[in-house]
């Protein structure tokens, strides 16, 4: 997909994404690997049973033995009832927008669930995954609930949708949006695992595909959703501002473009780097300049701002991060600190501090050198040891 941006001088440059799934790959490429994710605990607690938990909105406000009771209660008024009343009232990230949560969150998903298993399960997954944050008494259980519902959906909607139309494509969109949320949300709530040094390249892996895949979709979905009865909400906006980036950003980018450079050993910190590998780290680090120059513009927070750098990477990327590839991996360690900056909501909460720190774990003492930039931006801005 073509990308035109706009610069602050009215000059425009055309910039392209990779596209990297098509809405028929939505729930195989959704689904992760459980010995990465899944907690152990009762796998056959249901939503409907444990959404009745949380009767606060606020984690300072939770009565735990109250929810501990209501948690076995068995009303079925009770089934969506924490997704309606709490969850789906924290999703939106344009908050500048409340039509998003009454017309779609509220709206649209709610009627969809009642009738669709595969988006019924999806807020299901969230409503648990909300309750994991709010900290309840027993947080594994609703991860493990949480976790079966989201393979519950993704395992539904390749079943059900063929097609995308006007029809179904708010649908759509919103279940890839509550899919890319869980797969955000369920590493970073209380009861998830920690991120071990086995796994934070598959971690990373897994999330920047999930968001080069909803940029996939949207692309997608574009013209179905224009024709839908909720069209307004998806004005999208065509060009994006970039501004010069500061002494600092400037100097960031030059470190990693000499660094690529110079690099000699890759993959298992043995292997001559090729090229070829060279040249697909040069690309990322060009994207992720664009996507700090975006952001020093300033723009409202929106998925498109989340999913801009993973969709601007190429598949040859991700190969070399899934491999575990030092310059890869130094490479989403500073786009993770862009991410830490940005304003988020509860499913991103702690999301970039952690995967850094996995990060660096793996990677080990002797790359500190290459890591200084995000480590500064993360935790000496906050005062806080790495």
């Amino acid at each position: 997909m073509d990308v035109r941006i706009v610069r602050g001088d009215g000059s425009s440059a055309t910039f392209k994404h990779h596209n990297a799934i098509t809405a028929k790959d939505v729930g195989k490429n959704a689904v992760f690997n459980s010995k990465t994710t899944m907690m152990k605990g009762p796998v056959n607690l249901q939503i409907k049973e444990v959404s009745k938990m949380a009767m606060a909105s606020t984690r300072e406000t939770i009565d735990n033995e109250r929810c501990l009771l209501l948690s076995h209660a068995d009303s079925p008024d009770h089934q969506e009832w924490h997704y309606n009343t709490f969850a789906a009232n924290s999703l939106a990230l344009l908050q500048e927008d409340p039509r998003r949560v009454k017309l779609i969150w509220k709206g649209e998903v709610s009627l969809k669930a009642e009738h669709d298993p595969w988006i019924d399960h999806a807020t299901m997954a969230i409503a648990a995954l909300h309750i994991c944050h709010l900290e309840p008494p027993n947080p594994e259980s609703y991860y493990t609930a949480a976790y079966k519902n989201y393979r519950n959906a993704v395992v539904a909607f390749p079943k059900a949708v063929k097609d995308m139309n006007p029809q179904n494509s708010v649908a759509i969109l919103s279940f890839s949006l509550l899919i890319l949320m869980f797969q955000l949300g369920i590493s970073v709530v209380p009861g998830a695992g920690p991120m071990s040094d086995a796994f934070p390249a598959v971690d990373a892996y897994n999330a920047i595909s999930a968001l080069r895949g909803t940029w996939s979709l949207i692309d997608q979905l574009t013209p179905h959703l224009a024709n839908s009865h909720l069209s307004a909400l998806f004005i999208h906006r065509k060009h994006l501002r970039f501004e010069v980036l500061d002494e600092s950003h400037e100097k960031m980018i030059e470190f990693l473009t000499r660094l690529n450079d110079t690099v000699e050993y890759g993959q298992s910190d043995t292997i001559s780097r090729r090229n070829s590998d060279r040249q697909t780290c040069a690309q990322a680090i060009t994207v992720l300049r664009f996507w700090f120059s975006i952001m020093a513009a300033k723009l409202p927070t929106t998925w498109l701002l989340l999913v801009w750098w993973p969709a601007g990477v190429s598949p040859e990327f991700l190969l070399l991060l899934k491999n575990k590839d030092p310059m890869a991996l130094i490479i989403v360690c500073h786009w993770c600190a862009g991410m830490h900056r940005i304003p988020t909501k509860w499913y991103l909460d702690g999301w970039a501090r952690r995967m850094l720190k996995a990060m660096m774990e793996l990677l080990g003492p002797e790359w500190n050198f290459a890591l200084q930039w995000p480590m500064d931006e993360v935790f000496k801005s906050e005062g806080e040891e790495p």
